[in-house]
């Protein structure tokens, strides 16, 4: 298997939507409270010279008003195993009168999965592992 690749730039939105609407197979795309995250079947697609079968794309919170998205090109059914079934879980948690988490008052429940950082460092998680290197 290859490597996974991450993308060293942050991507825009208008960037991730090109890539959606270039694929030619399945998009998923999960809410994670604050913004989506995206896993996108990139196997007729390419980044340069790489290529990869799955495009994952993840925000990450930066204040109120904006997020950064990071990208990663990878092969590994893992991570898009993983990936579907946060998407699958959150898709059968809407409304949910029987969760714990259920809000009758509001009348709503969604699970937000944490995606920030789980199968690739943030840039806050990269550049607090760049500092420690320098601490004594």
């Amino acid at each position: 298997m290859k490597k996974n690749y991450v993308l060293t730039d942050e991507v825009s939105g208008e960037w991730i939507q090109n890539a959606i609407n270039l694929s030619d197979g399945d998009v998923y795309t999960v809410d994670t409270g604050t913004d989506v995250a995206h896993l996108i079947d990139f196997s007729n697609l390419h980044y340069g010279r790489v290529r990869r079968q799955w495009l994952v794309v993840v925000p990450e919170f930066q204040n109120e008003w904006s997020n950064a998205y990071h990208a990663m090109l990878t092969d590994s059914e893992q991570i898009a195993n993983e990936f579907i079934e946060e998407y699958e879980k959150q898709q059968d948690s809407y409304n949910d009168e029987d969760s714990p988490d259920f809000d009758p008052d509001d009348g709503e429940y969604r699970y937000y999965p944490g995606l920030a950082g789980r199968w690739f460092d943030t840039f806050e998680q990269a550049t607090q592992k760049f500092w420690a290197q320098f601490q004594l």
